[in-house]
């Protein structure tokens, strides 16, 4: 108060109206899609544990909470796959092998690509986002994500091709079994490694909207430690034990059916095989969201913003993560592919016995079909070629 008992001028009268507060500043606002790759590893409070163990229980815990839909993605195409096999094959179908087989084969190809976008769409959205929304998300990333695993093959392609031409000079250098092994054995994990390292981008171009170009950049990025990719690649072999034996099983079953006997056997064969499929999707899916934070607003139909202080304000909060539980129904999808892996190994003894007892036999290629073509060990009338001599 001033002297004579006046208001200071520094103070607003009692009776004057409140000044709102300014609107807060927006916490985390949605970047543009080359932005994503500065936010590896960028979640509030730090990046969520990146271990072996959790990416497993992360990919479990996953399938577990949304099994049916998953199964279905994956099995629709797996059916068709073998329908097409069965079609174009000329021991069950001599007939229309060339006329049904190569459309069904085509139809095939496209739903598979569909099934895989809407299979990591199932996986960010969860089992809240409908499967309609889900199977939209495929179809408007679907060419992106074609795009992507052609040019991942390239890039492979290109790693093999110099790699393997450097290792097979080496090779002949060195004219040593041993070494010509241990070259091949080099090259063999240099081209694991680089699929390891760009295998994540499949992720990227479907759940944040990535196109191919920062999709691969941002998998080479994130991968980089090798704390990171040695992860990955040891979540990789534990899951390969655990759906292995199923997938050995799987596969016997279709080794009658492709030549004609027991055709009906690709039936189970594909569902087997379906029920295994989704864990590989999971794990990439879990090992990329642990590092890379979600673009918010998500495609998902998550709220774009929230109600803040002040008229009219409005924030957006920081991404987060959240971890899927390891609860009673991603341990029923464990104790399931420990069934399949039991099932899967004796389905693969028996089918070895066969081989070897002589219950089971290759027929002879159809040659009026395919004329000229060539036959395989194991073929009645089979005799490998003479071992070429030359004049001194």
């Amino acid at each position: 108060m001033a002297e004579g008992g006046e208001p200071s001028q520094s103070q607003p009268p009692a009776d004057a109206p409140a000044v709102p507060p300014p609107a807060p500043p927006i916490a985390w606002g949605p970047p543009a899609a080359p932005a994503a790759a500065m936010l590896v590893g960028r979640y509030v409070g730090g990046r969520p544990p990146f271990t072996i163990g959790r990416l497993l229980s992360d990919a479990f815990g996953r399938y577990g909470a949304d099994p049916v839909r998953l199964f279905l993605v994956t099995v629709i195409p797996s059916l068709l796959s073998f329908g097409s096999s069965y079609l174009s094959n000329p021991f069950t179908n001599p007939q229309g092998a060339v006329r049904f087989g190569g459309l069904v084969g085509l139809v095939s190809v496209v739903v598979s690509i569909l099934a895989s976008a809407t299979t990591f769409a199932l996986l960010e959205g969860g089992p809240s986002l409908s499967f309609t929304r889900a199977v939209q998300r495929g179809f408007q990333r679907s060419g992106w994500f074609v795009l992507t695993a052609v040019v991942l093959g390239l890039i492979v392609f290109v790693v093999v091709l110099l790699v393997g031409l450097i290792v097979t000079i080496l090779a002949i250098a060195t004219r040593n079994p041993a070494i010509a092994f241990l070259l091949f054995l080099v090259m063999f994990l240099v081209v694991v490694w680089v699929v390891i390292r760009l295998s994540l981008a499949f992720a990227a171009t479907v759940v944040d909207d990535l196109d191919t170009n920062h999709a691969v950049r941002v998998s080479w990025r994130m991968t980089g430690p090798a704390g990171i990719w040695l992860r990955l690649v040891g979540a990789g072999l534990v899951l390969g034990l655990l759906v292995g034996p199923a997938s050995l099983g799987a596969l016997v079953l279709q080794f009658p059916a492709m030549f004609g006997q027991l055709p009906l056997l690709v039936i189970p064969s594909a569902i087997l095989l379906s029920a295994i499929a989704p864990l590989g999707s999971a794990l990439t899916y879990s090992a990329y969201r642990r590092l890379v934070p979600p673009t918010f607003p998500p495609w998902a139909g998550m709220p774009a913003t929230l109600p803040g202080e002040g008229a009219g304000a409005e924030s957006i909060p920081p991404p987060a993560f959240s971890e899927p539980r390891f609860d009673l129904a991603a341990k029923e999808i464990l104790l399931i592919v420990a069934i399949l892996g039991v099932l899967g190994v004796a389905l693969f003894t028996f089918g070895i016995g066969q081989l070897l007892s002589g219950a089971f036999q290759l027929p002879p290629f159809p040659r009026g079909l395919y004329p000229g073509s060539p036959t395989f060990p194991g073929f009645p009338g089979f005799t490998f070629p003479p071992f070429p001599t030359f004049r001194p």
